[in-house]
């Protein structure tokens, strides 16, 4: 049964949002291509910028690797993660055992209470116990 130091799922920390943040990229992309150029103009095949600038559509591939970059980079920071690989029914099975290491540890935790209720009862009050012929025994 793997513990919470063994368990390939309880080690993972996720990398910043940022990582993620591909819509701040896309959305000046997808603007510029969506804008009509000027008129007697063709669209500007400056293809790093996020300027208001129309883009044609034959450059949007160049244009678009900033946004592939960001993409291929979540991707391997996913792929990174300890754990990504257990397959569901693993973690089917690691919650199985850790739901029956639960319950075993609230048995025993009952049994101790009932201990130490019994104590309780037996005591006098002063941390002393009372003295029956059941416990002499």
């Amino acid at each position: 049964m793997p513990g919470a130091a063994n368990d390939p799922i309880s080690k993972n920390t996720l990398p910043p949002p940022q990582t993620f943040d591909i819509l701040q990229t896309l959305y000046p992309l997808l603007t510029r291509l969506l804008q009509p150029p000027p008129a007697g103009h063709s669209p500007t095949p400056n293809l790093g910028s996020d300027s208001a600038t129309s883009l044609s559509p034959k450059d949007l591939a160049a244009s678009a690797s900033t946004v592939l970059l960001k993409i291929q980079k979540a991707r391997q920071a996913v792929e990174g993660l300890e754990g990504i690989d257990v397959s569901v029914e693993e973690q089917e099975d690691i919650i199985r055992e850790l739901e029956e290491e639960a319950q075993r540890g609230q048995s025993v935790l009952s049994g101790l209470q009932g201990k130490a209720k019994e104590l309780l009862m037996m005591s006098d009050g002063s941390g002393g116990f009372i003295k029956n012929e059941e416990s002499m025994n």
